[in-house]
């Protein structure tokens, strides 16, 4: 393959074969996408990788959400230049709705989020990178006061280096209006709660994603049911959180009905990037030294219901996958940070996550 080209997975949120994770080749001189090897099937929600270039990982149901049909995290080996891919071991995620997948660097843990039941799970990685069994499966309490806050609903977990050596993990629990915080041993993937257990987000906010700052000073959640992006503050020797600031993510003069999406932050480390689900767009925050944000432009996500974020590794290419659309934007960014169209959407079939290798 061309040094100009790139691989995006796509993860296909369908059902048989028209699920699985599609491999699009990008070429970075033009943004275009074309067709690469499709692999696996079922229910595709999201796509993690880690830190060895080799690996690629999916959450996988025959059907999404049904008691008859457990989830499963599934290890995949890249054997191809084109993308292709083959699975090399699985394991439950002892729920429901599993909606957030994320990899230690290092390649030694996965953390993965259910959204239905309220638990979140670690799973240790073999010398392979396939996954074993569960090593912790934790039941989260609490509810607030939106009228989809009877109970917890954790829709990410992820993990960030401490200082002396110590592995932190952070999850946004939209039912509870909470991030909890653990301390996570990265050989055996064991999680313990931290103390504090967690920080309380604006109430009815409804924390859905997290990402962190390059450095991991800040961390940001895009709240799904207010509109809005929270900083927080970690404590890197702790762990612990503190509420900064919130943003709203959607123009003053908008009255419809809109939900949080999905942020990313450009590889620079300058701006930060959050979509909005019915208003159908993405927003484009500048990151202040202090971690604070300022919002430049909310620009159209080229499509229905922008549901993630990707960007290439050298930060030129931003790409949107629009699941209602069925279609996903290339953007390529600016030196302003503003992202700008290039071309027509590309169709894809329910594209619910993209990771570029």
């Amino acid at each position: 393959m061309s040094n100009t080209r790139c691989i995006v997975y796509v993860a296909r949120f369908a059902p048989g074969r028209d699920g699985g994770i599609q491999a699009l080749h990008l070429d970075a001189d033009d943004g275009t996408l074309s067709i690469g090897p499709h692999s696996g099937d079922g229910q595709v929600f999201f796509l993690a990788a880690s830190g060895r270039p080799d690996r690629l990982y999916s959450l996988r149901a025959e059907k999404f959400n049904a008691p008859e049909h457990e989830e499963e995290v599934v290890a995949w080996e890249i054997v191809g230049e084109d993308g292709a891919l083959r699975e090399i071991g699985c394991a439950r995620t002892h729920g429901l709705a599993t909606c957030y997948l994320s990899a230690d660097p290092d390649g030694r843990f996965l953390l993965a989020a259910n959204y239905t039941g309220g638990s979140l799970v670690s799973f240790p990685l073999d010398a392979r990178g396939a996954p074993g069994e569960a090593a912790s499966v934790i039941r989260l309490e609490g509810s607030s006061v939106h009228p989809r806050q009877t109970s917890p609903h954790p829709h990410s977990f992820l993990s960030l280096p401490g200082n002396g050596g110590v592995m932190h993990a952070y999850a946004a629990d939209l039912g509870s209006d909470r991030i909890f915080g653990f301390t996570i041993d990265p050989d055996t993937a064991q999680c313990v709660p931290m103390e504090p257990g967690f920080c309380a987000a604006a109430p009815g906010s409804g924390p859905r994603h997290l990402v962190a700052h390059p450095g991991g000073r800040f961390l940001y959640a895009i709240d799904e049911l207010s509109n809005t992006v929270t900083i927080y503050e970690r404590n890197a020797d702790t762990g612990a959180l503190t509420r900064r600031q919130q943003v709203s993510s959607l123009p003053s003069d908008f009255a419809g009905e809109s939900f949080g999406g999905d942020m990313a932050i450009s590889p620079c480390g300058g701006f930060l990037y959050a979509t909005n689900r019915g208003h159908d767009s993405i927003a484009v925050f500048r990151i202040e030294a202090d971690g604070e944000l300022v919002r430049q432009a909310v620009v159209p996500s080229g499509g229905k219901g922008p549901q993630n974020l990707a960007f290439t590794p050298d930060g030129c290419w931003l790409l949107c996958a629009n699941l209602p659309a069925g279609q996903i934007t290339v953007f390529r960014v600016a030196a302003d940070g503003l992202p700008v169209a290039a071309g027509q959407p590309f169709a894809a079939p329910a594209p619910s996550c993209l990771l570029v290798r």
